[in-house]
């Protein structure tokens, strides 16, 4: 049975890509990686991530860096991003139903929370920042273990190709947000199984996952009374 439901937070519930393209070439500016203009950088968002690294002249040692740097940067301008508008309020309905929410992210939990308290969002159970640089898929697997959870009681929201990959290595479903960074097609041609174009597209798939997941009746199970959309 469904259990949880796990959203990434940059490109999923924050609209921050604006920052991260100038974030981005800030630092390539400073550390000798490609500049790119905006049409560039939308070129880029169709294809896999390790092609993007090759084209931005960015090796994958270097990415933890580079990561690191955006993440303080990120910091100072956190009060210019804002939540992608309907997700507050797809949020509100899924806690309302029941459901048990948490981030997972790359972010910083101090950029996240904050992030949260200044748009008073209050829903999430827990935020839990991994950076695991071996592959995302290493990160939902140790939240599923830190969780005790198997791989189909927790249901993920994500807006990247690469989460796609990493939730297909272990075995979790996955609700693609085609709000988010990678464009909607990029996204379906990699078989998600479900993808979401709004974030009310999210809560009526979820409320569906829940239904399908929901057990006999006479079984223990807890209680998700999602409202109808």
């Amino acid at each position: 049975m469904l259990r949880e439901v796990v959203f990434d937070f940059d490109g999923t519930v924050a609209d921050s890509e604006r920052l991260c393209f100038e974030l981005f070439n800030e630092l390539a500016a400073k550390h000798g990686c490609t500049v790119v203009d905006e049409a560039e950088w939308n070129e880029l968002k169709r294809q896999p991530y390790p092609e993007r690294l090759r084209r931005l002249g960015v090796s994958l040692l270097r990415v933890p860096f580079l990561a690191a740097q955006a993440r303080h940067r990120y910091r100072d301008r956190l009060p210019s991003v804002r939540p992608f508008e309907g997700v507050a309020d797809a949020l509100t309905r899924l806690k309302e139903g029941g459901c048990s929410l948490h981030v997972l992210s790359s972010n910083s939990e101090a950029n996240i929370t904050r992030f949260l308290g200044i748009h008073g969002i209050r829903v999430f159970d827990s935020v839990r920042c991994e950076r695991n640089f071996f592959g995302k898929h290493v990160a939902l697997r140790r939240f599923l273990q830190r969780r005790g959870l198997a791989p189909g009681e927790m249901l993920y929201v994500g807006d990247e190709l690469r989460d796609i990959e990493a939730c297909r290595k272990v075995g979790i479903p996955i609700i693609s947000a085609g709000w988010g960074f990678d464009p909607p097609e990029l996204l379906e041609a990699a078989n998600p199984g479900l993808t979401a174009r709004t974030p009310a597209d999210a809560v009526r798939l979820v409320q569906t996952w829940v239904a399908r997941s929901r057990p006999a009746e006479g079984e223990d199970a807890v209680g998700w009374a999602l409202a109808a959309p």
